[in-house]
């Protein structure tokens, strides 16, 4: 994404991009296509009526899941992702369950329902609806109420998952045990075009309270995963970028359902990125080669930087 017009080192990245190798499209090593995961595999997915929601549903379809819980407020958009994952795998159990991610009750209820119709499992919950609004560069042009809406989505709505949702994934027997939030490296932005505040610090908001879910649960087996999904033109994208900006939107909403499933994936977790913002760009096998360093420096986490002493 970076160029001579948007240089994105001076946005306040830092060194995220510090993993050499990216890619467009899933690769070899994270074909969903190529998994065959544990039976039973139930998933549920947060926001799949469209985009990366769909697709993430569509990589567990391909990777043999056997169950799938979509939720979304926008039910139609959750019929076609359903039909798309039965094309795939015919003998795949979907359940649509009608739900905004701003309300306690609905989301109490999208537990409920969840736990009864697949026998008290759960092994992955994948968040991934997400509210930008129109990109405003200065806080003082930002409407208050699209402000309080990014929070209540992108940070309010994760926690309401995690309270809810968390407990089922830890009753599960030799489950997966884990929960994905759909991030962003606009978590670090602080300038340029897109420097869109009610975006940003919501989603920042967000990533934190991933740490902390990783800090209180990763001793009972859950790991934590923030991904970044690459720069897709998603349908909340066209209707917020700046038109000079969409150019640089060409990753694959696919990258994000096949990184899914290769965190996930049973014998391998990758759980030592849990707790950690990854990008769905990164190439996975340099990542891995990667593991003791990022083990050992801690890194791709939120902190305060300081001069090495």
């Amino acid at each position: 994404m970076a160029s001579a017009t948007f240089a994105m080192q001076d946005w306040g990245f830092g060194s995220f991009g510090s993993i050499t190798t990216k890619h467009s499209h899933p690769t070899d090593a994270i074909d969903p296509v190529r998994v065959q995961l544990s039976n039973p595999f139930i998933v549920c997915i947060v926001g799949a009526s469209r985009g990366i929601g769909a697709s993430i549903a569509t990589s567990y379809a391909k990777a043999g899941a056997t169950g799938l819980i979509l939720a979304s407020r926008r039910v139609s958009g959750l019929e076609a992702t359903a039909a798309e994952c039965k094309k795939i795998n015919p003998d795949v159990q979907i359940e649509i369950i009608p739900c905004d991610i701003t309300s306690s009750d609905d989301v109490a209820v999208l537990a409920d329902k969840t736990n009864a119709a697949f026998g008290s499992r759960l092994d992955v919950v994948a968040v991934n609806s997400g509210y930008s609004g129109p990109i405003k560069t200065r806080l003082t042009d930002t409407d208050p109420g699209t402000f309080q809406n990014a929070i209540n989505v992108n940070y309010v709505g994760t926690f309401l998952c995690a309270k809810y949702l968390i407990p089922l994934l830890l009753q599960t027997e030799g489950g997966a045990k884990a929960f994905i939030a759909v991030s962003t490296v606009g978590t670090m932005i602080v300038r340029g075009p897109i420097a869109n505040t009610q975006y940003c610090v919501s989603k920042a908001a967000q990533l934190k309270l991933m740490e902390h879910i990783h800090e209180q649960y990763h001793g009972e087996g859950l790991a934590a995963y923030s991904v970044h999904p690459g720069a897709v033109l998603s349908e909340m994208a066209e209707e917020t970028v700046p038109d000079n900006f969409r150019s640089f939107l060409k990753d694959s909403p696919e990258l994000c359902g096949a990184w899914c499933v290769w965190l996930t994936k049973g014998g391998s977790k990758r759980d030592w990125l849990s707790g950690r913002l990854v990008s769905a760009t990164w190439d996975a096998n340099e990542l891995e080669a990667r593991k003791d360093e990022v083990v050992s420096k801690d890194l791709f986490k939120m902190k305060m930087t300081q001069p090495v002493m």
